[in-house]
C-alpha cells in the first residue's frame, strides 16, 4: 500500500474515532518505509493527539518538525528515557541508514550516539543495510546435489549396519519364537 494510501486511511480511521487504529496502521507502514517523514509526522500528531507525549516525541524526533508541541513530547521522552542517550536512541529506533532522515534528525542521532559508551556500538546505524540474497541461485544446484548424495552416502554408511543389525536381531526373534511354539 502506498504511503498516501496509508496516510488516507489514517485520517479516516482518526475521523471514524478510532485513533488506535490510526496509530497501528502508520506503526505498520513504517516497517515498509521507516524513513517516510509524513509518516512519522503523522505518527506524532496521533500520539500527541492520544495524549502519549513520549510516543509522540519518539515519532517527532525522527523528524525536523519544531515548535512547542515537538519541545514538551520530546522532554516527556528523554524523561522515560531517564535521560539516557543509549535508552533514549533504543526508544526512538532509528533505522538504517541514518543518513536517509533529514539533515537535522541525523545531527541529533550523531549528538546521541557520540553521548553513549562505547561510541562504536550504535555505528551500524549510519550504515546501509546488505543487499538481500536471492533464496537460490540456480547455478549452483549441482553443488547442492552433490551435497545431498554426499551425505546420503555417509548415513548409509554409518547407520546402514546398524539397520542391518536390528532387522537380524528382529528376524532371530522371530524365529526362536516360532521354534519354542
Amino acid at each position: 500500500m502506498s504511503t498516501t494510501a496509508v496516510i488516507a486511511r489514517a485520517h479516516a480511521d482518526l475521523d471514524a474515532g478510532r485513533a488506535w487504529k490510526a496509530r497501528d496502521r502508520l506503526q505498520g507502514a513504517l516497517a515498509n518505509a521507516p524513513h517516510d517523514q509524513a509518516v512519522l509526522a503523522l505518527l506524532g500528531d496521533v500520539a500527541w493527539a492520544m495524549n502519549d507525549l513520549p510516543a509522540a516525541g519518539a515519532a517527532w524526533w525522527l523528524t525536523d518538525r519544531t515548535g512547542q508541541d515537538v519541545d514538551a513530547a520530546c522532554s516527556a521522552l528523554s524523561e522515560r528515557a531517564g535521560h539516557n542517550p543509549g535508552q533514549l536512541l533504543r526508544m526512538i529506533k532509528p533505522q538504517p541508514p541514518v543518513t536517509e532522515y533529514p539533515d537535522a534528525v541525523v545531527e541529533r542521532v550523531r549528538g546521541l550516539v557520540g553521548d553513549t559508551h562505547p561510541r562504536d556500538r550504535h555505528r551500524w546505524l549510519f550504515e546501509d543495510r546488505p543487499p538481500r540474497q536471492p533464496a537460490g541461485n540456480p547455478e549452483d544446484w549441482g553443488d547442492r546435489l552433490r551435497d545431498h548424495v554426499a551425505g546420503l552416502a555417509i548415513v548409509t554408511v554409518v547407520f546402514g549396519p546398524w539397520f542391518v543389525g536390528v532387522a537380524a536381531l528382529a528376524a532371530g526373534a522371530l524365529w526362536l519364537v516360532g521354534v519354542l511354539r
